[in-house]
């Protein structure tokens, strides 16, 4: 059955990505309440544990060196975020007028926007806070703000695990958080004797996320490895959190896959898991070697047909919709993917459709050495090159992938990818070096969904060949 631009539409709208800050602060108030103190996005460099039982079986008596990557510091208000003032003692009622926050928010400067951290005079008793310090202490400035890409340092000791102390939020039924897993912390200032001494940052809690929740977040990361360091030295600039601060060679970056990128696999990889992704790329401080393991391609794509992901994976690279975080693995110039994105409105061109609502024929449409775009007109191949042809006008969208796809036994084939209406198969380079024929293309089924007082449409099938991709208004679920 043809597609008409009014079914593209329709199927296909953009929606609005959620905003990081907002992502983050839904995230821990699903297992929490807002927080008086400053929350962070972070990831552990190396797996913490989550039980006590864990925490023994590493060998640890008193405590553990937890170090933690920060992503993003979240912005404070004074209200539902953030809203720990000075001084306070739990046995008497201070007036409004002598509070005074203890985060805000920097209105100016190189740190206009960042949360920034003050200490407080300390009293014998550790439940209560004599009145914010404002000024240098010796010389000294107690306040300080994290830079994103900061690597903390936290010492976990073996009563963060006991009833009722614990630190973990959320922790669920596993044994350690997975390096490199996202988690957001409860961070808060300290008094200005431990700032002092460089010590002015406390971990309060721990809350494990999903891999999955990390996508919004890839902006705020670094894209190389250079960066990264000049991001942790700018934090260790800062006296108050001296100790606290460190450096790690192992840091992640962001990596924005280029669309000439493309995968191989062979039995080596194949038996460790894994897929390499060539001309990716990536920095070459990170290495010379980008290595994907297919259990994170996967469950980026939702989808456990290896073969169904390694093909999608192809369209998503061809669009520049995919960004990693990498880390370097080893020695040897191997770096290995952490965690993948795959864009879907990017990879579907859902900006691109919405716009065609304005004319039935667009005089622009992406058309680059990678990919050839077409909206009612047929695609054809001429001997220079490509072109679309002006009979037998179409109310369909097709799209053809012309780059060469490329397999180290084999040599240069041409590779099409069209969607809606295939109509022939094409030339592709199998693992071994033969060229097959095959359909190259989604194959879709559309379920037009019967809702309370609304008509009921005859449901419409496209039966496709190779790919499955089910769709509903506003949703996309891997087959």
């Amino acid at each position: 059955m043809p597609t008409t631009p009014a079914d593209v539409f329709n199927l296909f709208p953009q929606t609005v990505a959620v905003h990081p800050e907002r992502a983050m602060q839904d995230h821990w108030m699903s297992a929490s309440a807002k927080c008086k103190d400053v929350v962070v996005l972070a990831m552990p460099l190396k797996d913490v544990p989550l039980t006590k039982e864990a925490f023994s079986a590493a060998g640890a008596s008193e405590f553990i060196r937890a170090q933690f990557y920060i992503v993003r510091v979240g912005a404070v208000d004074g209200q539902d975020w953030g809203w720990s003032n000075a001084p306070y003692d739990c046995a008497k009622k201070t007036l409004r007028s002598d509070l005074k926050p203890l985060y805000t928010v920097d209105d100016q400067g190189e740190t206009k926007g960042e949360t920034r951290f003050l200490a407080f005079k300390k009293v014998s008793n550790n439940k209560n806070k004599e009145s914010r310090v404002d000024e240098p202490i010796d010389g000294v400035d107690t306040s300080f703000v994290i830079p994103r890409g900061t690597v903390l340092t936290f010492f976990v000791r073996e009563d963060s695990y006991e009833a009722g102390k614990s630190i973990f939020v959320n922790a669920g039924e596993e044994a350690h958080v997975a390096a490199y897993t996202p988690v957001i912390l409860q961070l808060s200032g300290t008094n200005s004797e431990q700032a002092g001494k460089g010590n002015g940052l406390k971990l309060r809690r721990i809350m494990p996320l999903r891999s999955e929740a990390f996508s919004p977040f890839m902006d705020d990361l670094c894209s190389s490895k250079r960066d990264a360091v000049e991001r942790q030295d700018a934090a260790r600039k800062y006296p108050a959190i001296a100790n606290v601060a460190g450096r790690a060679q192992a840091c992640p970056v962001a990596c924005n896959m280029l669309s000439g990128a493309f995968v191989h696999q062979d039995a080596e990889l194949d038996e460790r898991g894994m897929l390499e992704i060539v001309d990716s790329g990536l920095e070459p401080d990170m290495g010379s070697v980008l290595l994907l393991p297919t259990a994170i391609l996967l469950a980026s794509l939702h989808t456990e047909d290896l073969e169904r992901a390694k093909r999608f994976l192809c369209i998503a690279l061809g669009h520049g919709a995919v960004k990693c975080v990498v880390v370097p693995s080893d020695a040897q110039g191997v770096a290995a993917v952490q965690h993948m994105h795959v864009d879907m409105q990017k990879m579907l061109w859902l900006s691109i459709l919405q716009k065609m609502r304005t004319t039935d024929r667009p005089a622009e449409l992406p058309n680059t050495d990678t990919l050839v775009m077409c909206f009612g007109k047929r695609f054809r191949a001429e001997e220079n090159g490509t072109g679309f042809g002006t009979e037998d006008q179409l109310d369909v969208l097709q799209v053809r992938l012309v780059r060469a796809q490329r397999v180290r036994s084999a040599s240069l084939n041409a590779c099409c990818v069209q969607w809606y209406n295939p109509s022939q198969p094409v030339p592709l380079a199998a693992a071994d070096g033969r060229e097959v024929m095959s359909y190259f293309v989604f194959e879709m089924d559309l379920d037009m969904k019967r809702s309370p007082g609304v008509i009921e449409t005859k449901t419409k099938v496209m039966p496709f060949v190779c790919w499955s991709l089910s769709a509903s208004p506003g949703a996309f679920n891997f087959l």
